[in-house]
């Protein structure tokens, strides 16, 4: 593990208070987010997925 420190906003520093688990615990909750974050978007998102295009293409036609 590397050792950072970042500036955020009150209410990000906040919510990790709120979040943390332990008392003043912010790190766990924000590598979690972090990460999250980053397999996202190694993941892509769902409209980059080839398949994506075929939705619909099974649906019947309207009745008049």
């Amino acid at each position: 593990m590397k050792r950072m420190q970042i500036i955020v906003e009150d209410w990000h520093y906040e919510w990790l208070a709120e979040h943390g688990g332990q008392p003043a615990s912010k790190s766990g909750p924000g590598r979690r987010l972090l990460t999250e974050a980053i397999e996202r978007r190694r993941m892509g998102s769902a409209a980059d997925d080839p398949l994506w295009g075929i939705i619909g293409l099974g649906e019947a036609p309207h009745a008049a």
